[in-house]
């Protein structure tokens, strides 16, 4: 009786205490750096992607005009029977 309430004793340490803490661990010291590195470090990337391409000059010749002039044509009446 008394090894049968030992592993019962061990199966809950276990499962509340032993399996929780190395989540933890999991996330604290592999999920946790790349959360606040991955933003800043995509910004930098497009902050010198951006600084490269001001330094090469216009890519191409940009009119004045815009591209589109005026509301688009769209027909919102009810279909006709």
């Amino acid at each position: 009786m008394t090894t049968r309430r030992r592993r019962g004793l061990l199966y809950l340490t276990v499962k509340w205490l032993v399996i929780p803490a190395g989540f933890f661990l999991l996330g604290y010291y592999v999920v946790g750096p790349r959360l606040g590195s991955t933003g800043a470090e995509m910004l930098a990337k497009l902050a010198q992607r951006h600084a490269r391409e001001e330094a090469a000059g216009p890519a191409g010749t940009a009119s004045e005009e815009p591209k589109y002039d005026g509301p688009p044509d769209i027909d919102v009446s009810e279909p006709s029977r």
